[in-house]
């Protein structure tokens, strides 16, 4: 692997936002079929987070700081 291939450390720290949210929308089923009620509202929480940043700023990427 050439080091233009590694991710840089800005990188490393933005996802792409769709594909947060259907992980997170995932992760918060999961829970709920388990019967985890409180991780399934504090992974909700994290959703409803990520979508309002998403409607506010536009952007397609999601900070992880």
């Amino acid at each position: 692997m050439s080091a233009s291939e590694h991710p840089t450390t800005k990188e490393q720290y933005l996802v792409p936002i769709h594909t947060l949210i259907k992980q997170l929308e995932q992760t918060a089923s999961t829970f709920e079929w388990e019967g985890e009620l409180d991780k399934c509202d504090a992974v909700l929480l994290e959703l409803q987070h990520v979508r309002h940043y998403q409607i506010t700023t536009g952007s397609l990427w999601f900070p992880l700081f």
